[in-house]
């Protein structure tokens, strides 16, 4: 299940997935890539039997689990620079984060001037 996304400078798009704990970029011309895996196979084949039946009940995104990303939800990029990219979990204690080979785009609020 894709949750999370942020663009970078270049117009890729990196985009997160609920359960099976996956990162990818998807290049502007619309080509995926996997950046990061981190899922247990048995969880997303009981998550796509959901999908396919009774529909995916909210408990299985916060089920125990022992992988590292403890269900990445969301990503972004940070840094005085925006080389930085961060991943935010819904059941883990940390936010991981590793340089991005390319800036994230730009936040418009940064060139706005306050006129007081």
């Amino acid at each position: 299940m894709f949750d999370g996304f942020a663009l970078d400078s270049e117009g890729g798009a990196w985009i997160t997935t609920l359960v099976s704990n996956r990162l990818w970029y998807v290049s502007p011309q619309g080509r995926p890539h996997l950046v990061i895996e981190d899922c247990n196979p048995e969880q997303v084949a009981r998550l796509a039997r959901y999908q396919a039946t009774t529909g995916v009940p909210i408990s299985i995104l916060y089920e125990e689990r022992r992988q590292t990303l403890c269900n990445i939800a969301s990503v972004a990029f940070g840094g005085p620079d925006l080389r930085t990219i961060y991943l935010g979990s819904l059941t883990g204690e940390s936010i991981f984060h590793f340089p991005s080979p390319v800036p994230g785009m730009k936040p418009r609020h940064w060139d706005y001037r306050f006129n007081a």
